[in-house]
């Protein structure tokens, strides 16, 4: 069980790095953060709704921690080749 754990931690994470990069493009920090939140909960809502998943609170933060993770990627890309 601490083995699927750790992969669904790593999955949750890894799937919103492309996010958090797409975000990174456009968006200033507080703006990537507010989007991301908002993101991920409309996503969380709409498994709940329609019973595809659970709505948890470990969900949201790997998924936040993704995201952040692509943002800062993204940050160090563009300082690295502007």
């Amino acid at each position: 069980e601490s083995q699927s754990a750790a992969i669904e931690f790593a999955l949750n994470i890894g799937y919103f790095i492309p996010l958090g990069i797409l975000y990174g493009m456009r968006a200033k920090l507080w703006e990537a953060i507010v989007l991301a939140l908002v993101t991920i909960l409309g996503i969380e809502t709409l498994q709940y709704v329609f019973y595809l998943g659970t709505f948890d609170i470990r969900d949201i933060l790997t998924n936040f921690a993704g995201c952040m993770a692509g943002y800062g990627l993204c940050m160090k890309l563009k300082k690295q080749f502007n």
